[in-house]
């Protein structure tokens, strides 16, 4: 017989495994196991959490750093600025007013300088979201699989982010979102052995990423930012209610004061869209709406503020006889945005709630509206009906459009209702959404162990 070749199957090593791997990146905290709810109460002056036996190797690659001496926070947001996330801008001015030694954290670079008032922040990387050759983890992957790529992808993030903390040794890391602020904050605080909070947002507690385990066990606290977030992350998440903290993001009333004196839609209705160009905000609802009303002869403009990636396709889907009565404004400033509410007669908000659940928290823009005295009309969808209610707006169903047609009719001819709605939304922001009170509530439940 003749001799048989046998070959042996070479599987190649881990890419953690090789000896010329350089990862920042720890093998052991890949685990899915990061210290839980069970572990013991941090007690004053440690510089961390206590390890669940079993997992006293999750702090291998480095050993607990000693707090600093004087109070600091590493306030870590995403891309910044970004014009869309007014509220992150406010909540930071707002914390260096009160005198909250914090450092600012930035992972990416956004567009233009930061708003007056607000900290300069330190960034992670020197490129803008999506220019530093990777693309967005979009497959459905399971979650601690997307939290590995993640970490492995953002490893320079993760190593400048550890060199920070050496650096300054802070008493806590903040993230500001639970995207990959979140992940990255959880990830150096448990490498580090330090204490961390998290924010979650709507998206993030409907439609999460990565892990909760991971992101929350350890942490010291969990703020949402309104009772539907709230409670969908409370049903996931069960074993994390006695750290989960409801604090609005609320409005800085002195930059918003009340600037409408009555509804006089005359002798055309203004309507003013502000948010991203993006499926779940609707503006393709808006431009029909529009249509509508002016088939039905009711004159009308709608003035569009923001950008975004679905831009072109609701441009185009505007006829030749509308494209008077449709104004793009782009990106505008805060400032710009309430000098447009000052001369608009209500905001529309055509919100929907998008097939994998993702939909509206409280957007900023309807308590800056609100604020202002000017009318809004929303869909009733996410946590919009906080705020959005009977007694301070209107609510409808932006494909219904014969609905959304006869409340317009409705508030032209009701007018004294109309300005009775807009006192009492005024009312309602100050007695529940006065950021300058609720950014106490965080900073206290910040630092209630320092």
């Amino acid at each position: 017989m003749g001799s048989v070749l046998r070959f042996r199957s070479v599987m190649p090593r881990p890419w953690h495994k090789r000896s010329n791997a350089r990862s920042t990146i720890p093998t052991k905290l890949w685990s899915s196991q990061p210290p839980d709810a069970t572990m013991p109460a941090l007690k004053r002056g440690t510089a961390g959490p206590y390890v669940p036996p079993g997992q006293q190797d999750i702090f291998e690659a480095g050993k607990p750093r000693t707090p600093n001496p004087k109070l600091m926070i590493l306030y870590i947001t995403g891309t910044f600025p970004a014009w869309s996330e007014t509220f992150i801008a406010q909540e930071l001015r707002l914390l260096a007013a009160a005198g909250v030694p914090l450092l600012h954290v930035a992972i990416h670079r956004g567009q233009g300088s930061p708003p007056d008032g607000v900290p300069e922040p330190v960034y992670l990387t020197d490129d803008q979201p999506g220019t530093d050759g990777s693309r967005g983890l979009s497959l459905p992957i399971p979650k601690i699989v997307r939290r590995k790529m993640t970490l492995r992808r953002h490893s320079a993030a993760v190593q400048r982010l550890t060199e920070l903390v050496d650096e300054h040794r802070p008493t806590l890391l903040y993230a500001a979102f639970a995207d990959l602020p979140g992940v990255l904050t959880a990830h150096v605080a448990h490498t580090c052995a330090t204490r961390y909070a998290i924010s979650v947002h709507a998206r993030d507690a409907l439609v999460p990423k990565f892990d909760d385990q991971f992101l929350y066990g350890a942490a010291e606290s969990v703020f949402v930012c309104n009772q539907r977030v709230h409670d969908a992350f409370v049903q996931r998440c069960p074993d994390y209610l006695s750290k989960t903290q409801l604090v609005h993001h609320g409005l800085d009333l002195e930059r918003w004061p009340m600037t409408g004196t009555t509804f006089n839609p005359d002798p055309l209705v203004n309507l003013l869209f502000v948010g991203r160009l993006i499926e779940k905000k609707g503006v393709d609802r808006a431009i029909t709406l529009i249509g509508a009303l002016h088939e039905a002869d009711i004159a009308a403009h709608l003035r569009i503020i923001g950008d975004g990636p679905e831009r072109d396709a609701c441009q185009a889907m505007v006829p030749a006889r509308l494209h008077d009565a449709i104004e793009w404004c782009g990106v505008r400033t805060p400032t710009e945005v309430a000098a447009h509410m000052a001369t608009a007669d209500l905001l529309l908000v055509p919100s929907r709630r998008l097939a994998d659940g993702d939909t509206e928290g409280i957007p900023n823009v309807i308590l800056e509206a609100m604020a202002s005295g000017l009318p809004v009309v929303a869909s009733d969808v996410g946590s919009i009906m906080e705020v959005v209610r009977e007694d301070t707006g209107y609510v409808i169903d932006p494909d219904d459009v014969d609905a959304a047609i006869n409340c317009l009719v409705e508030m032209i001819a009701n007018r004294a209702a109309v300005d009775c709605k807009r006192h009492a939304a005024r009312q309602l922001i100050e007695t529940r959404f006065d950021a300058g009170r609720l950014i106490q509530l965080k900073v206290e439940r910040l630092l209630r162990n320092q």
